[in-house]
């Protein structure tokens, strides 16, 4: 291939890469009910076909590292608006509040108020095979 287009500092430059590398790979996918509190989400209904498996979205990595440190990674989890943090701290409050565990749809409801606050769409995928 460098035979043909020469040996100029671009050409030196050129990898094969795949998709990813391309630009062309599909976007991540990502939980929208954070993966690392499952067991908080499974005493309140979400599992079999309404796993939190079921409820990711993809996600340009710019947007996800977005909501994740406010556009600063050094932040990362320490940012106060960060989607983990906020979210489970609304979820928290809202028992809290009620005084009782929330309903799966009562979890749903705040989860889908968040997104919109956050700019995510709702067009959920399955991040895994559950």
């Amino acid at each position: 291939m460098r035979d043909a287009l020469g040996d100029s500092p671009e050409v030196r430059a050129m990898r094969v890469t795949g998709k990813t590398g391309a630009g062309m790979a599909e976007p991540p996918r990502h939980h929208v009910m954070p993966n690392e509190f499952r067991e908080w989400f499974e005493k309140r209904g979400f599992t079999g076909k309404m796993s939190i498996e079921r409820f990711c979205v993809t996600m340009q990595q710019a947007h996800h590292q977005a909501i994740h440190g406010g556009g600063n990674w050094k932040l990362g989890r320490t940012w106060p608006g960060e989607w983990n943090r906020m979210i489970m701290e609304a979820l928290r409050k809202a028992e809290s509040k009620t005084g009782q565990m929330l309903t799966r749809n009562e979890v749903l409801d705040i989860v889908a108020e968040s997104m919109r606050d956050y700019d995510i769409p709702m067009n959920f995928v399955r991040c895994r095979g559950s």
